[in-house]
């Protein structure tokens, strides 16, 4: 018996539904980031933030 493996690439909705998730949490970080250091994150810059879910995006933003 072998099990089938969904990710990487395969485009399921389980993986869209994953990396979704794991950009919306990488984006909330951000916010937090610049939050704890002391920066205001207007709402603006908030909806920019959380409304971009590429993750190779919020970590060059993060780094």
């Amino acid at each position: 018996m072998s099990v089938a493996t969904c990710f990487p690439g395969r485009g399921t909705i389980t993986e869209e539904t994953y990396l979704k998730g794991k950009g919306e949490g990488r984006a909330e970080a951000l916010v937090d980031v610049l939050e704890m250091r002391g920066l205001t994150v207007t709402d603006e810059a908030r909806e920019r933030i959380t409304g971009t879910t590429d993750a190779e995006t919020l970590t060059a933003w993060l780094a």
